[in-house]
């Protein structure tokens, strides 16, 4: 046995799939930095129901910060809820992709 070998994790069960049965379960987040043609190197955020995988929100910008991958959040809050209340979403699950980017 090899003195650098890792300690044994089982495996994980979640099969991939993060499916809802109804809508305003879940929603994800994710962004991408994508390079463009014209204007350089730009950051794409956005939100997706987990219930059918349409995009809910989106929001492009120069620099990827809190608050603009934030955005697509709030304009599908505002959208679906009607307004950006406090409590106006409660129990509604974020999930978020903390990818490489």
């Amino acid at each position: 046995m090899s003195p650098h070998r890792g300690v044994y994790k089982a495996t994980n069960p979640h099969d991939g799939n993060i499916i809802t049965d109804t809508p305003g379960v879940m929603w994800g987040a994710d962004g991408m930095k994508v390079q463009t043609v014209d204007e350089g190197w730009a950051w794409v955020f956005s939100l997706t129901e987990h219930w059918n995988s349409e995009c809910i929100g989106w929001h492009i910008c120069k620099i990827g910060e809190l608050f603009s991958a934030l955005e697509p959040v709030m304009q599908a809050v505002k959208k679906i809820y009607g307004s950006l209340n406090k409590d106006i979403a409660k129990g509604l699950l974020l999930r978020i992709n903390y990818c490489s980017q």
